[in-house]
């Protein structure tokens, strides 16, 4: 124990000038030091997982310390512990510590100009003069202020909890009796701002943060005001800090006002009843033109059961007119109703369901129906779908479900009556009848149904099910049932499913040759507890497999490709074995989400058409292309790719692939801008090309130089698998590795959750091996 080489006295000295770790938390880390060293030097970056896994330092400062940037951490009097969820591209936002105190706070830095930083430290000084003694529940009132080299600081009491934004882009829109709790909850915090003559200024999803004891916290209350008195657009910020901006503010220099805030707020009420914003244009001029010319449709255009008294506040409060808008927020509060300690245990209940996982069909809050009342429901739901599909894209006047039905095969397009039946019975009539009318021909497998029920496709039978295609208005999902995931055998043509949102769970897509499976047209995907084989394309190398010219695994489009809340893909617990692409993607995607996910095989696990955020969890690839291949035609458009790698293991040839792999013509600038990778705990075997050109008519890979590149948390190793099989799933199960992780877990794919499932005997390539259970590393 006492031979154990102590740290270094620069991170002894970061970590005692941060008050990151006392002395005694150090001294009692030994222990933990020697176990991880072994009989390895015990050098810093072994203290700092040391430390980091007994609790002393947070991963976010581990990180830093890692990466040589302790003087990060440090803000003011606040050192940081995390990076919150509420940041943007206008904010940044940190959970911190105040040093003299000891309490945490919230932390925040925004971006502002050095000529105008210094007037609005002065104007926030004096809002926060106002707003001393002002206290509610539902406003965050900043406890300080101050300004650094490029940004303004904020100091804001603590507050934990997912913001509106992110609970809505994990489960849609919200439901009824949480909007009028959320929106009873901030009028009456806004109304105090009122009231003490204070206006919040920017009041929108983002700044909205849900508490697990069912508070609605707004944040940054008068700093957008005190930055920017008149309205200014940057090119840099998301569209999304314009989805509330006013009318009378737009191109007339006017200030925030309380009308503007009453618009915004009715702005926001909209988005959370309806799922998206007013006007979901991707670009903030077109988004504020929109607003200053266009009025807000009624929300029950596209949210038909919104009760008339919630759906006339919000058409009051949208109004371009300021002066047909309400009055005041007090005059709102009178109208709305004070919050309850009932409402607010609404919205707690609502904010504990995200802990658990999603219910297929179903949202947080939404109510069970009977059958016999889903019944007779089902033809008004499908007439309203119908009208609310029309104003995704009102200024052009396309119909979502005319671009499903224009994409269908001939067989396909047909009356919507004849796609959806009236009721139930009707359904399970057809869906009966096409199984019995095929089912005949029982050599080639079983008929696929085509006639989801409520929307969901059960396939009870272990298969093989013939691929067919299948179309529906709203969701669809295609399920097998648990403890059997049924196969679906692809021949000649791949299994092709049109519907605004699919999820394909629980299911096998095999294919006895190097063909396309899936092919998707929707607005979101996702894949869960799948493996989706094709065959070999037999002996060839990786660079020559690449000039075929083959379908993708499975491939994905957009319906609508002007709707900027397109393109959600998620994949969780799926194997994807064969050749070309696991996902290509033809559409521009609003995020890749992925969760112990394997790519066996030649090709990328993801190929997409624009820049991208991947976030990745337990992702292995073994012996296949890269993780994210970008194909675009523009060089100069490359920016914008983020890759958030935790817990992932990728074990790439030594030549012909990269972990990030661009297809493009022209001449890439340098250095390229927007490219971050953070891996916490992920392993890169030695030798591995982090960023490489690609090109397919050669099957060639150019190294790109990747010094430049913001890369933070990749361990270079060599780990080994439980099997040399390396088209086989449950081989690819890491056996040993020698990085030092803060998981004792093995990194990357773990084959149990869909191999534990029965396996049946139309895997034409199956295991040769169980999986192994966990092991120490080396």
């Amino acid at each position: 124990m006492d031979s154990v080489q102590a740290p270094s006295q620069e991170l002894l000295t970061a970590l005692k000038e941060l008050s990151l770790c006392s002395p005694a938390e150090i001294q009692r880390s030994r222990r933990r030091v020697s176990r991880l060293a072994r009989s390895l030097p015990a050098f810093d970056s072994v203290w700092i997982d040391a430390l980091m896994q007994q609790g002393s330092l947070t991963p976010f400062q581990a990180r830093h310390l890692h990466a040589g940037h302790a003087d990060q951490l440090r803000i003011g009097p606040c050192v940081l512990l995390a990076q919150s969820g509420t940041s943007d591209g206008r904010a940044t936002t940190y959970v911190a510590r105040h040093l003299p105190t000891g309490q945490r706070c919230l932390l925040t830095t925004f971006r502002s100009p050095a000529d105008t930083r210094r007037q609005a430290v002065q104007r926030l000084r004096q809002f926060l003069e106002v707003a001393t003694d002002l206290s509610h529940p539902t406003i965050a009132i900043p406890q300080g202020c101050d300004e650094s080299d490029d940004a303004l600081i904020v100091v804001t009491p603590f507050v934990d909890g997912p913001s509106l934004d992110a609970l809505l882009l994990r489960r849609g829109r919200y439901p009824v009796d949480v909007v009028i709790a959320v929106a009873r909850q901030i009028v009456d915090g806004l109304a105090r701002l009122e009231a003490a003559g204070l206006l919040h200024g920017d009041v929108r999803l983002r700044n909205v943060v849900l508490t697990e004891r069912g508070d609605a916290v707004l944040l940054h209350a008068g700093v957008l005001a005190s930055m920017n008195p008149e309205l200014t657009i940057h090119a840099e910020l998301p569209p999304s800090c314009y989805d509330g901006t006013a009318p009378e503010r737009i191109g007339t220099g006017q200030p925030a006002t309380t009308a503007g805030d009453l618009y915004a707020f009715g702005c926001l009420l909209w988005e959370l009843v309806c799922g998206r914003p007013p006007f979901p244009t991707g670009d903030p001029l077109a988004k504020l033109a929109a607003h200053q010319s266009r009025d807000v449709v009624d929300v029950r255009e596209w949210a038909p059961d919104t009760p008339a008294a919630l759906a006339e506040t919000i058409a009051a409060l949208t109004q371009r007119d300021p002066e047909r808008r309400p009055q005041s927020f007090q005059q709102l509060a009178t109208h709305l109703g004070r919050p309850t300690s009932g409402a607010r245990q609404t919205v707690a209940r609502f904010r504990s369901a995200f802990d658990l996982p999603a219910v297929a069909g179903m949202r947080p809050g939404e109510p069970s129906w009977s059958p016999a009342r889903k019944l007779v429901l089902t033809a008004a739901a499908c007439l309203a779908m119908v009208a609310g599909f029309g104003a995704l894209r009102p200024e052009t006047g396309q119909d979502l479900l005319l671009q499903i039905v224009s994409h269908m095969p001939a067989s396909l397009q047909q009356p919507l009556a004849g796609t959806v039946p009236a009721s139930g019975d009707d359904a399970s009539e057809a869906a009966s009848g096409e199984i019995e009318d095929d089912a005949t021909d029982a050599s080639n497998g079983l008929a696929l149904p085509t006639v989801p029920r409520q929307g969901v496709i059960v396939l009870d039978q272990p298969g093989p099910y013939r691929a067919s295609d299948i179309a529906t208005v709203g969701s669809l999902t295609v399920r097998g049932v648990p403890g059997s995931r049924p196969v679906i055998r692809i021949d000649e043509q791949p299994l092709r499913l049109w519907a605004e949102h699919v999820t394909l769970e629980n299911v096998d897509l095999v294919a006895d040759s190097p063909v396309g499976l899936l092919q998707v047209e929707s607005q979101s995907l996702t894949l869960r507890n799948c493996i989706i084989r094709s065959a070999s394309s037999g002996p060839a190398t990786l660079n020559r497999l690449a000039t075929v010219n083959r379908s993708a695994t499975v491939t994905w489009r957009a319906i609508d490709e002007q709707d900027p809340t397109a393109g959600q893909l998620v994949c969780e617990n799926v194997a994807f074995v064969g050749d070309g692409a696991g996902l290509t993607a033809l559409s521009r995607t609003a995020g890749l989400t992925v969760a112990n996910v394997l790519k066996l095989g030649t090709g990328p696990l993801f190929e997409v058409p624009s820049a991208t955020r991947l976030t990745a969890e337990r992702v292995t690839l073994r012996e296949s292309g890269g993780l994210l291949r970008l194909v675009v035609a523009d060089a100069a458009s490359v920016r914008g790719i983020f890759l958030e790698l935790v817990d992932c293991a990728f074990a790439l040839p030594a030549s012909g692939a990269a972990l990030v792999e661009l297809v493009t013509a022209g001449d890439l600038p340098e250095p390229l801008p927007g490219m971050q990778i953070v891996g916490e705990g992920s392993l890169l075997m030695a030798g591995t090309t982090v960023f490489g050109r690609f090109d397919p008519t050669e099957g060639l890979l150019e190294p790109l130089e990747s010094s430049h590149l913001d890369i933070d948390g990749l361990l270079i190793d060599e780990f080994t698998f439980v099997g040399r099989d390396v088209r086989d799933v449950a081989s690819a199960q890491i056996d040993r590795w020698q990085a030092i992780r803060r998981s004792p877990d093995a990194p990357g794919f773990d084959p149990r959750p869909i191999l534990k499932a029965a396996s049946t005997p139309y895997n034409s390539e199956p295991s040769r091996t169980v999986a192994a259970p966990l092991r120490p590393p080396m």
